[in-house]
């Protein structure tokens, strides 16, 4: 028997350009011991060719496993194998899933009524493992209604000055650094053709090297109110060895010697906040694979991804821009989208009574020397999008 950390299914509703975020029912994940024939929580869809996602890591995950659709109709109990779905992770054969390296398998539904899948393990050769399946979430969701959401954008068209003196036209933003005796530069809007907003981690190799940017808690959105979504257009200026995370936290304590909000280092996640809630892109050149994006998040002490590293692909190119959006529902369960195609997802990724608002953050690696390199983040713009509040 092997220990099955996490198990998760998602199902989405489709959503039109301009219509609110909608979440099914579709949810659920199971905790502890997994053999061969234990299965996921099903996932439906509801029209044919929507979008089934399917993701897989783990430590040394040596297993097969199967896309399976339910015969007849819906709660039969009875499924089929999806023909050419007999494996849906083959490189994890041969234990290649070695260091949380995420595996991804996409299909869209041939049928056009109501139909659900799960995945099932066929064979156990070894390993533990994180498996999510989602359906129809292949796209980011799209414009909110004012009615219920307020949109922030910010673009940073302005001269160098101080990130807070940056507002309050679009986000309140503030910046702060380790002691000083580091070489970690605080947030300033640079004159450029786009408009950006820089900050610079350091590269002595200790917590002085921190540089964080954040928002401000009064300006948050509430996680249990509806769909939050932030989306960072960013590049870096020297991707071989530092540490920067772009994301979503609750709080922020400034002090002389700031930590990151997470650590990835060698397969394992940590997570040096005191806060109940935070998500993020993270990006480590200590991690396992350490040319990839990693999908980070805390709900509570839960770290997700049962704090092994949750690769996302789509390895950042020095100074080339990329998307990053992250969205978030009411039941805190998280996507990771990656120049708009969904990379990663967490079930129960943040805390429903979270307030969330920007954090950004650079530093030096754990094992990076001197001779490291600062590390320099460039943000062309955020776009936050938070749930107004039902009451008042």
């Amino acid at each position: 028997m092997k220990i099955f950390k996490k198990v998760a299914a998602v199902g989405m509703f489709a959503m039109l350009a301009i219509a609110p975020f909608q979440a099914s029912a579709e949810f659920g994940f199971i905790v502890g011991a997994a053999t061969v024939d234990g299965v996921t929580t099903t996932a439906c869809t509801s029209a044919k060719g929507q979008s089934i996602d399917m993701f897989g890591n783990g430590v040394s995950m040596d297993q097969v496993w199967a896309l399976e659709r339910e015969v007849g109709s819906k709660g039969s109990g009875t499924f089929e194998l999806v023909a050419g779905f007999a494996d849906v992770f083959p490189t994890a054969n041969g234990s290649a899933a070695v260091g949380g390296v995420t595996q991804v398998a996409r299909t869209k539904s041939d049928s056009p009524n109501a139909t659900c899948y799960r995945l099932r393990m066929t064979t156990d050769d070894g390993g533990t493992a994180q498996i999510q399946l989602i359906t129809n979430r292949g796209s980011p969701s799209g414009a909110q209604s004012r009615s219920t959401h307020a949109t922030y954008f910010d673009d940073f068209h302005r001269g160098v000055l101080g990130v807070a003196a940056l507002g309050p036209e679009a986000l309140e933003l503030i910046s702060f650094a380790g002691d000083g005796t580091g070489s970690s530069v605080v947030g300033v809007g640079e004159a450029s053709p786009e408009g950006i907003l820089t900050f610079t981690g350091g590269d002595d190799g200790d917590a002085e090297d921190t540089l964080e940017v954040t928002g401000i808690a009064s300006t948050g959105g509430l996680v249990s109110a509806g769909l939050i979504i932030v989306e960072y257009r960013s590049s870096v200026e020297d991707i071989t060895a530092g540490d920067w995370i772009l994301g979503l936290t609750e709080d922020v304590t400034a002090n002389t010697s700031e930590d990151m909000e997470y650590d990835v280092n060698t397969n394992v996640v940590t997570d040096f906040s005191t806060v109940d809630s935070s998500i993020a892109f993270a990006f480590s050149s200590d991690a396992v694979a350490p040319t990839l994006l990693q999908a980070v998040s805390t709900n509570a002490t839960n770290i997700g991804n049962a704090a092994d590293e949750y690769s996302l692909g789509n390895a950042p190119v020095a100074a080339t821009y990329q998307l990053l959006r992250i969205e978030i529902d009411s039941n805190g369960d998280a996507y990771w989208f990656v120049d708009g195609v969904l990379m990663g997802a967490e079930p129960l990724a943040v805390a429903t009574t979270a307030t969330l608002f920007p954090y950004m953050a650079a530093s030096s690696a754990d094992d990076c020397t001197t001779t490291c390199g600062v590390t320099k983040v460039d943000i062309d713009y955020i776009l936050l999008v938070l749930p107004r509040p039902t009451g008042t």
